[in-house]
């Protein structure tokens, strides 16, 4: 009796696990492939898809020609207010803004599936999933993936 009512449970986390689950992936797909029509709803469109990625790789571009001129001011592909590690590892990794609307589809579904697996987790607790299932679909989500924010 016992291992049955653990049976139930079981499924009945796992559907609605899955359920969650496929519904995050749903709402991000139709985002990410619509041009976030939610986004341009709130009206907090970028001026273009991914906009800080293409910076991050602007600015990449900026250090491989000007090195740590990039953090000076006044200079034409300055002002770079972090560190050069990143700029560094793009650099080595021959990333250019070419590359924009990979590396950004790449940031959204990474982070849907890393909330996919956070609603794993707390597959036994129903009010943490739901919880964390509507943080995950939350205009300040929306906005750091459709401008592909890392």
């Amino acid at each position: 009796m016992l291992k049955k009512m653990f049976d139930r449970a079981s499924n009945s986390n796992l559907i609605s696990t899955s359920s969650l689950s496929i519904f995050l992936l749903s709402f991000y797909l139709y985002q990410d492939f619509s041009s976030w029509p939610l986004i341009d709803f709130v009206n907090a469109q970028g001026p273009f898809l991914y906009v800080d990625t293409y910076t991050v790789l602007f600015y990449a571009n900026c250090f491989s020609e000007i090195g740590n001129a990039v953090f000076a001011e006044g200079v034409t592909c300055a002002r770079w207010t972090y560190g050069s590690g990143l700029l560094r590892v793009l650099n080595f990794t021959g990333v250019t803004q070419e590359h924009v609307n990979l590396i950004g589809h790449l940031f959204t579904y990474s982070i849907v599936c890393t909330f996919i697996y956070y609603l794993y987790l707390a597959r036994t607790v129903k009010l943490a999933q739901i919880a964390l299932f509507l943080g995950f679909i939350s205009p300040p989500i929306w906005l750091i993936m459709e401008r592909a924010n890392f």
